[in-house]
């Protein structure tokens, strides 16, 4: 990570069927540092899907970021089926979402350079644990995606923020 800028990763978490999310991880770094992380629930609760409006909030938390200086940046946020995607889709506000994806970074888009001499592609992008590593940061993975939101669901919240918060750092590292 370049040192002096402001960045603020993201991860989303949701469920495959319903297409429901259930949280976010965000992490903030200032030059190069780590100054905060959370895991943002929906006002109606830890144990709710987020509806209209907190979707809507997170998108406007993140446009607040981007205006004062901030690069917004996750793993597969900006894909196909993508944190972003997802999160324009639950907020409804389309104009917002647009505003702040256009100004945000995927760290899975950004490491399509010179992938010609890989198998990556668009639709097969490279794992956010291989670009962290690769790019000298320890990330092993204790479960899927899928698995997390099986540990929100039974509740265990403990679990189920390790892995999500681990995301969100990992994408503001690299």
């Amino acid at each position: 990570m370049h040192r002096n800028n402001k960045v603020i990763s993201f991860d989303l978490e949701w469920d495959s069927k319903s297409k429901t999310i259930v949280a976010a991880s965000v992490v903030t770094f200032i030059d190069g540092k780590k100054v905060d992380s959370r895991v943002i629930y929906s006002s109606e609760g830890n144990d709710k899907g987020w509806n209209q409006q907190d979707a809507n909030d997170f998108l406007l938390v993140l446009n607040d970021y981007q205006n004062n200086g901030f690069k917004v940046i996750g793993h597969n946020t900006l894909g196909i089926d993508s944190d972003m995607q997802r999160l324009v889709s639950s907020s409804g506000n389309t104009k917002l979402g647009l505003k702040v994806s256009l100004r945000s970074f995927d760290t899975m888009l950004l490491a399509f350079r010179g992938g010609q001499q890989t198998n990556f592609s668009r639709h097969f992008g490279p794992s956010l644990e291989n670009l962290a590593n690769a790019s000298g940061f320890s990330l092993t993975k204790s479960m899927s995606g899928a698995d997390a939101f099986g540990y929100w669901k039974s509740g265990n919240l403990s679990e189920f923020e390790k892995y999500i918060s681990a995301d969100a750092e990992a994408a503001g590292e690299i």
